[in-house]
């Protein structure tokens, strides 16, 4: 009597594998043809790079790239440009704002305002004290009352009893 299920489809009904599904002798040509392939694309680029470079040499005008940095025109994209050395570029700043924090320099001459090192100005803040601005008086109301809301009310009403 038969154990395995015919409807079950996870026994092979002979044990083993197929025997037909691959021919192996064909895979050394193909291997063969690709290398050939290959071969024959690399030597046409090639040939195409010695015949363009040729070309190149033989021609008397001079490539744009190479006049426009012989004539020192080192062209710049437009702004806002990448960071090419970070670390460069802010030590720069820093140096500018430490020459701007820590010198002497006008900033109205004809009012007499002077940018001094931010030491010095600490200094003198310690020994002066803050400065003060007197405040300036108030003006009186030029109306009083106009603004109330009883007072306007009382003017409409007194306006549209006289009509």
């Amino acid at each position: 009597m038969a154990t395995t299920d015919p409807h079950d489809t996870h026994v092979a009904p002979e044990g083993g594998h197929e025997r037909s599904d691959v021919d192996v002798s064909r895979t050394p040509w193909l291997v063969i043809a690709s290398a050939v392939s290959l071969a024959v694309v690399m030597a046409g680029m090639w040939l195409m790079f010695r015949v363009m470079e040729g070309q190149l040499a033989s021609s008397d005008r001079p490539l744009p790239m190479v006049t426009e940095r012989q004539a020192g025109q080192d062209r710049q994209p437009p702004e806002p440009r990448l960071l090419a050395d970070e670390p460069a570029d802010l030590a720069r700043v820093q140096r500018d704002e430490e020459a701007v924090l820590n010198s002497y320099d006008w900033v109205d001459r004809s009012q007499g305002t002077v940018q001094v090192p931010i030491d010095r100005a600490m200094t003198l803040l310690i020994e002066r004290g803050v400065p003060t601005t007197p405040e300036a008086p108030s003006p009186p109301p030029s109306n009083p009352g106009a603004g109330s809301p009883a007072r306007a009310i009382a003017t409409l009403d007194g306006a549209a009893a006289k009509r």
